[in-house]
């Protein structure tokens, strides 16, 4: 019912009905990606406007949130390494919980230009690919079937 959207609270009830089960969104479902865009829409907003103002680059997939820059000095709004832990930036939490969202801290990290860069699995370094582990297990199961 929030902007950009403002739909009508009965329409907004009936898309609910139509696309949760017991109150909550299923996963795997085909209506998920796009309710899922729909909730983020105004955060993504956000967060591509921060990660242009620190001459970065934002992606999500559903909830997996990257932020990318050919910088040499990752910028501090986004994020940084204190005591060996790579803690989320001040300016980037604040966008994330004001948009209702959490972060889960376990899975924060920062990756340099030279290590293995993986996002969602992909390793993305100068080209898309997968871990040879996955490699090795996909022919075995092939070859299994």
């Amino acid at each position: 019912m929030a902007p950009p959207f403002s739909l009508s609270p009965d329409i907004a009830t009936t898309l609910a009905r139509l696309t949760c089960h017991l109150n909550h969104l299923p996963q795997g479902a085909p209506s998920s990606p796009v309710i899922s865009n729909m909730i983020c829409w105004k955060m993504d907003r956000e967060l591509q406007q921060l990660a242009a103002a620190n001459k970065a680059t934002y992606t999500r997939y559903v909830d997996d949130i990257t932020f990318s820059t050919s910088e040499n000095v990752f910028p501090s709004a986004l994020g940084e390494i204190k005591l060996n832990k790579c803690i989320v930036g001040q300016s980037l939490e604040s966008v994330i919980l004001a948009n209702g969202f959490s972060i889960n801290a376990g899975k924060v990290r920062l990756q340099y230009h030279r290590s293995r860069q993986e996002v969602t699995g992909l390793i993305v370094n100068t080209k898309v690919n997968v871990r040879r582990g996955f490699v090795s297990q996909l022919r075995v199961m092939l070859h299994d079937w």
